[in-house]
């Protein structure tokens, strides 16, 4: 009877592990089309007022795709059990160079020369962004430090260890978060440095990751969240309305936001719908009526790495052309125009990409490589 249990269990955990991948796979895609989004706004309407759309009240959804990347790195990397012989970290590097750094490097290439004054390009600060990421790729260089710690504590996450794991890190990064309100309120515009260069340590990003990892280890954690949805729909309300409030009081403080992160609402906010973002995902794989849309969000998601590391340097490019060529748009129909039009120029690069082959391309570019004759993406 125990063994029957015990399989049971196992079966529990793994459908929904399974139903788990499939949401947050949709996650991935809603995610990255919402960076895209905020970088168009980032690099065209000045103040986040402007933003589109609806100013300052959608502002605070922009700090929620990075979140959400993280809870799904944090549950797709586990790779070895106890049993399982685990190689050394020259053997991760190795496989972390294919699918994350030589696209991480060449993209902070292309970026630092597109948007780097000449006489910048050869100093300590260029130098700096080339190897912890320029502009959005900051992000690649957090996952590999969260990943590394993974790797070494992954094997040893158990019962109250993992419970231990996941309370530092949530310290960690509100110590961060606070250090970060504190300095904005202090210090006022200088305190936009930690936005600037210290988005890429961990700290801030530990809690997001720990809760991923705690979702891999503990699937049936997914059903009791799933019966505090009401619960994590109320508090992200109340969060929301305290992040809003607090970057219109920034703004009103310094003149301008120059934090937009790390604002000590905005890690509640963050955490708290981040979380219910992928259980509504989770239930809704489950309904019927929304199958079809779920499915094509899902099919999308295996672009979306390709797209995250591209779309900045389209941006540029693509702007250029749209300020030349059509100078009397109206001005508020420009952000959903260039957002469609990003996502589709990267889409339509990552396929030409993948159907011509170009093996050195693929690599450097989309840590894509070619073997026995297909395509592969090396992006977990």
């Amino acid at each position: 009877m125990l063994g029957i249990e015990h399989g049971e269990q196992f079966l529990q955990e793994d459908n929904i592990k399974y139903t788990l991948s499939k949401a947050t796979r949709v996650a991935r895609t809603l995610a990255c089309s919402l960076v895209v989004l905020v970088h168009i706004n980032l690099y065209i309407r000045p103040g986040m007022g402007n933003w589109w759309p609806g100013g300052f009240l959608f502002a605070p959804f922009f700090g929620i795709p990075v979140p959400i990347f993280f809870i799904i790195s944090g549950f797709f990397a586990g790779r070895y059990s106890k049993k399982i012989h685990r190689p050394g970290l020259c053997f991760f590097f190795r496989k972390k160079l294919k699918g994350l750094i030589l696209p991480f490097l060449s993209w902070n290439i292309i970026l630092i020369l597109l948007m780097m004054e000449r006489n910048r390009l050869f100093s300590t600060e260029s130098l700096f962004f080339l190897f912890t990421g320029f502009w959005q790729l900051y992000y690649v260089f957090a996952l590999l430090q969260l990943l590394i710690i993974n790797f070494y504590l992954e094997r040893f996450l158990e019962g109250h260890r993992l419970n231990r794991f996941i309370a530092a890190a949530g310290f960690i990064s509100l110590a961060f978060y606070g250090i970060a309100d504190l300095l904005l309120w202090t210090k006022g515009a200088s305190s936009g440095f930690l936005e600037d260069y210290l988005d890429r340590l961990v700290f801030p990003w530990g809690i997001f990751f720990a809760v991923g990892m705690g979702l891999r280890h503990r699937p049936t954690a997914m059903d009791w969240l799933l019966q505090k949805k009401y619960w994590l729909i109320g508090l992200s309300i109340f969060c929301y309305v305290a992040h809003f409030l607090e970057l219109r009081l920034e703004e009103a403080w310094v003149g301008y936001n120059p934090l937009k992160q790390f604002l000590l609402a905005g890690l509640f906010f963050q955490f708290f719908f981040s979380i219910l973002v992928v259980v509504l995902l989770y239930q809704f794989e489950n309904l019927g009526r929304v199958k079809g849309l779920l499915m094509h969000l899902e099919a999308l998601s295996k672009d979306t790495y390709g797209i995250y590391l591209a779309h900045t340097t389209i941006l540029i490019l693509l702007f250029i052309l749209w300020d030349r060529y059509v100078p009397f748009a109206a001005h508020w129909i420009e952000v959903p125009i260039l957002w469609v039009a990003l996502w589709f120029i990267c889409q339509g690069i990552i396929s030409l990409v993948k159907q011509m082959k170009w093996r050195w391309m693929g690599l450097f570019l989309f840590g894509m490589i070619i073997r026995r004759g297909r395509l592969q993406e090396e992006m977990e």
